[in-house]
């Protein structure tokens, strides 16, 4: 026999049970029923929220505002941005808070009762019931991130839906809260995106780094790489060919028919000798080491005067259609060779052999007298390696202990002999006290990073000691490094202040290619800080004579000096009195000074005169004189 139901007798008003139908109608229910579900929910809240511990300590709490709790708490629900809801295990909804209607555009009442399918997209909808399905089954917390399409933008929203049970644990229905991070997987999203194009930008650059932009050849760095890793991967004793060349007058092809042809002539060179390397079937490699120098290396026994002969046909064999000319242009170049062969347990210094090689590729181009050379490496790297690594601990001394000795060279008027300024040139000591010009260990000091201590030595020895004694000597012409001189940006800096405090009789020489490669950083500083600059060594770098008038015509340049190899052996060429003559003309016309460095002899001093210089330097004209205060002749100088 079955258990009989317990039946519950409750009075009701006529407007309640009026409305109590109204429901049931609505929801397909019977009265009975619908007044089971209430009674149960109301039971749920009675249990679960208005009657917790918190409302049973509190005494003063009135009976009155209990009842309104209900009310409140679903205000509550109401004013807060996250949509909430509630759903009874049929997965309708039995409540919506106001967050939940406005998302979804729907008033209350058009949402209670219904389920997911009857007002969400088809794919929304099954994506929401699943993850009810999951809450219930486990009878816990799901999460899950939810995707609401809305005026055909997607929002995202970070969902928790949790089971609700009664007082015997059984589930009567599923709370869902959630909360819109559109804005925080958009974030993520674009960081996405901008890593992506970081990450691309960044291999873009390694290619550009690896890769020279206008030839399509290795640059120097890459170059040196391929150059390590052919010769890592030979056997011991082969053979690997070196081959420097440079484009013969390249700055004058420049000058005369353009950049862009200038250009069109690297580029064309470099694919011919790549597409004649490859005839070898070798391992090889081909850089651009220079603004007009080139390298080429390969792993093959092949003798270097044939190799350079090969070059010279392929790079000859270059017709190039003029600009201003109704002709052909075909480069021609200098060469430099030698060969290296692999030894086991044995580290090759290839930047000192490149070094050299280049070295003695710009005194073959200054000689004049045949277009290239092969090296016995041995013998000539004899005379560098060893005496730099000799130069390099000379060097290292000297900066631990501070002696950087500064000289002064007179800068004379020729007309009025007169000494308008002096250069400050920094000398160390050898082993027997013998003075090394700066010259001779420069690039040692660039290469092994002691170029910016030596900067600052020098600076401090002529801010405390030359400048304060040099008021009626003219004009300092002090030559500081690029990474030295820049730091005048950041004003707070030591250095830089010591750069100003100096500034008004100094004038800051600055390499040809370091004016082009930083103009815009010389400009800022001339215009900031009021610093003068001259360009030292004119005729080693790679500007025009365009370049030349754009910066006269900024008043950024106040002094040219011209390059040793232009002011030497003067009577014998008569392009170089030429090149002179024409850069006399411009400088005259900008009102920048031009200066003959290194003048050593009569003949060349002569024709200088002749051709309007008006300013020089050299042994031959005034030998510079050791700068020594009474500091520095207490602390290091006794004779």
């Amino acid at each position: 026999m079955s258990e009989r139901k317990k039946i519950l007798s409750i009075a009701i008003d006529n407007q309640l049970l009026k409305r109590l139908k109204d429901l049931s109608v609505e929801k397909s229910v019977s009265v009975s029923k619908l007044v089971t579900q209430l009674i149960e929910e109301a039971l749920y809240l009675e249990e679960n929220v208005f009657s917790d511990e918190i409302y049973k300590n509190i005494n003063w709490l009135s009976n009155e505002w209990k009842d309104k709790l209900q009310v409140l708490f679903t205000k509550v629900l109401d004013t807060t941005p996250d949509p909430i809801w509630i759903k009874d295990l049929n997965l309708r909804f039995v409540y919506v808070n106001q967050a939940f209607a406005e998302l979804f555009q729907h008033k209350k009442e058009e949402i209670i009762g219904k389920n997911d399918i009857e007002f969400l997209p088809p794919e929304v909808a099954k994506q929401c019931i699943y993850s009810d399905m999951q809450a219930l089954e486990k009878k816990e917390s799901s999460h899950s991130i939810e995707v609401v399409e809305k005026d055909g933008e997607k929002f995202y929203f970070d969902v928790i839906k949790t089971p609700l049970f009664d007082r015997l644990g059984r589930p009567i229905a599923i709370l869902g809260i959630s909360r819109d991070i559109t804005g925080f997987i958009r974030t993520k999203e674009e960081l996405e995106r901008k890593n992506k194009e970081i990450s691309e930008a960044y291999k873009k650059l390694k290619e550009i780094y690896n890769i020279d932009v206008t030839t399509g050849v290795a640059t120097k760095n890459r170059f040196l790489q391929n150059l390590k890793n052919i010769y890592e991967k030979a056997e011991h004793g082969e053979k690997i060919v070196l081959v420097l060349f440079d484009i013969d007058n390249f700055k004058y092809i420049n000058e005369i028919y353009g950049s862009k042809f200038g250009d069109n002539v690297l580029a064309r060179t470099a694919r011919m000798v790549k597409s004649f390397m490859e005839t070898f079937e070798a391992e090889y490699t081909v850089g651009r080491l220079g603004d007009d120098l080139f390298g080429i290396a390969i792993k093959k026994d092949i003798d270097e005067g044939i190799l350079i002969e090969n070059l010279k046909d392929v790079i000859g064999s270059i017709k190039l259609n003029t600009p201003k000319y109704s002709s052909f242009f075909s480069p021609k170049a200098t060469y430099i060779a030698t060969s290296l062969y692999k030894k086991v347990n044995y580290e090759e210094d290839f930047e000192e052999v490149i070094s050299t090689l280049e070295i003695q590729l710009e005194k073959l181009k200054r000689a004049e007298k045949k277009d290239y050379k092969i090296l016995d490496l041995k013998k000539d790297m004899s005379k560098y390696a060893v005496g730099d690594k000799e130069l390099e601990k000379l060097l290292d001394e000297a900066i631990k202990k501070g002696d950087i000795y500064p000289f002064l060279q007179p800068i004379v008027n020729l007309d009025t002999k007169d000494t308008i300024g002096y250069e400050l040139l920094s000398k160390i000591k050898d082993k027997k006290g013998h003075y090394i010009e700066a010259e001779k260990f420069i690039h040692i000091a660039f290469r092994t990073g002691h170029i910016a201590l030596i900067d600052q030595i020098v600076l401090k020895i002529v801010k405390d000691e030359i400048y304060p004694t040099f008021q009626e000597k003219g004009v300092l012409f002090l030559n500081l490094s690029p990474f030295t001189l820049y730091k005048v940006e950041n004003i707070g800096n030591t250095i830089a202040q010591d750069i100003i405090s100096i500034k008004d009789r100094t004038v800051f020489e600055v390499s040809e290619d370091d004016v082009l490669r930083n103009i815009k950083d010389i400009r800022d500083i001339k215009r900031s800080f009021g610093l003068h600059f001259a360009i030292d060594s004119f005729g080693t770098g790679s500007s025009s004579l365009k370049d030349l008038m754009d910066l006269g015509d900024e008043d950024i340049i106040s002094y040219i000096k011209l390059a040793k190899f232009l002011t030497e052996n003067l009577k014998e060429s008569a392009w170089k009195r030429k090149f002179i003559k024409s850069i006399k003309t411009i400088t005259d016309e900008l009102g920048i000074k031009l200066i003959a460095k290194n003048i050593e002899n009569p003949q060349d001093l002569e024709v200088i005169k002749d051709l309007g210089i008006e300013y020089a330097q050299g042994d031959y004209i005034e030998k510079s004189e050791i700068f020594v205060s009474e500091k520095l002749r207490k602390e290091k100088i006794l004779d």
